[in-house]
């Protein structure tokens, strides 16, 4: 049963590692190339996008809000 929570913990991790890295390279595009209005509200929709996931994959790590004290 320890040795299955492990491996989930692990997995989540290099799921949330690769998701980071994803997201970085995506925002760095059309900042850095073409700074347009259009561009700038991808930009806002992706770190809001991001910042869901990374706050469920926290949950679903901790099992617990980050909010929340252990």
């Amino acid at each position: 049963m320890f040795a299955v929570v492990g491996l989930l913990n692990r997995i989540l991790v290099n799921i949330r590692l690769g998701f980071y890295l994803v997201v970085v390279g995506t925002v760095i595009k059309p900042v850095t190339f073409d700074p347009t209005l259009e561009n700038l509200k991808l930009l806002i929709l992706m770190i809001i996008i991001r910042t869901i996931i990374g706050w469920t994959i926290a949950l679903e790590l901790n099992s617990r809000w980050t909010s929340q004290r252990p």
